[in-house]
């Protein structure tokens, strides 16, 4: 081989090679172009989604080498109302606690609870809640721009002091959240990739914890096939911070904390499918003048699924009404 041929050949084989290069660099930066997008919630007028959300405590005291564990279960569905849809996204809601379940049961309970808002039952602190209607302003990001809700929250905890009781002992404050608007998914003003993370920081006023600072973590993970249809997956981490740690609960100095979760929402409809965050705490307490370290786990899972006119012809009064009446009922 000559040495012309042998230098055209090695700048032929250097050509091609950049050019596939060339390609390769162009086709994963037009996959970054398509994969990257902008997530918005697309409220519309007089839609209708039924939340539904499960919260299940593991409460365990550590009291001189004697260990007692207290469950508990809270189950709360809401029907959430879009009244009113702005022209930059914004909507205004109406969210109405339908039914409400909760258990406690277990050697450290004071005393067991086996309560639910839609069987017959003699008058309970619980009922208040039951039928209570939270107006909210949530832009399309996800965020809670107003809401009458913490007020509203406040309110039936001074009419039930036992139930306010309740939720302290059980840390279910979690469940109530859905009925102020609030979720775990806020998306930034900009479009992600798979990868990409972002954080968010506001400020809450929680009727179990008091004022707070609620610092959240996102990253995007993609887009995953589940329950027949495909959703964008997203992973979060949240920290919050009382105002002052006494709120947090009486008497109770927190060790660590953590909560993370995953939730997934379909891009298309514009709402959050599906969510399950877990929370998890080591805390100290003092009873009975000793020391008492507490191992508390809770897992909050919820599911939303569109209401259809047909499902709600059938029942009328509202489930919330004859929640109420039921209430009255004797056993």
């Amino acid at each position: 081989m000559s040495l012309r041929v042998a230098i055209w050949n090695a700048l032929m084989t250097w050509l091609v090679h950049s050019a596939v290069l060339l390609t390769s660099a162009l086709a994963a930066d037009a996959c970054d172009e398509v994969s990257a997008k902008r997530f918005e919630w697309k409220y519309r007028s007089g839609e209708r989604l039924a939340y539904s959300t499960d919260v299940a405590t593991t409460i365990t005291l550590d009291l001189a080498g004697a260990k007692l564990s207290t469950k508990g279960s809270q189950s709360i569905q809401l029907t959430s109302e879009v009244r009113k849809v702005a022209a930059d996204g914004t909507a205004q809601s109406a969210r109405t606690i339908e039914r409400m379940t909760m258990r406690i049961e277990g050697p450290a309970a004071a005393r067991g609870l086996n309560y639910d808002s839609a069987a017959p039952h003699p008058p309970h602190a619980l009922d208040v809640l039951v039928g209570i209607e939270v107006l909210s302003r949530i832009n399309a990001q996800g965020e809670v721009l107003t809401s009458d809700g913490p007020r509203k929250l406040a309110d039936a905890m001074r009419q039930a002091p036992r139930m306010a009781e309740m939720l302290h002992e059980m840390l279910t404050g979690d469940g109530l959240r859905p009925l102020t608007g609030e979720t775990d998914l806020v998306f930034p003003d900009s479009s992600l990739a798979p990868g990409d993370t972002w954080k968010i920081k506001r400020r809450a006023s929680d009727p179990l914890l008091g004022p707070q600072t609620v610092d959240m973590t996102y990253e995007y993970i993609g887009m995953v096939a589940r329950g027949g249809r495909d959703l964008d997956e997203f992973e979060f981490f949240l920290d919050v911070t009382p105002d002052s740690p006494a709120q947090r609960a009486p008497g109770r100095k927190v060790r660590d904390q953590q909560y993370k979760g995953t939730a997934y929402f379909d891009s298309a409809a514009g709402y959050l499918v599906e969510s399950t965050a877990t929370r998890t705490m080591q805390a100290e307490t003092t009873v009975a003048g000793q020391n008492v370290l507490q191992h508390i786990q809770t897992v909050i899972t919820t599911s939303v699924t569109p209401v259809s006119a047909s499902s709600e012809s059938g029942d009328k009064p509202s489930r919330a009404k004859r929640r109420r009446a039921g209430a009255r009922a004797k056993p």
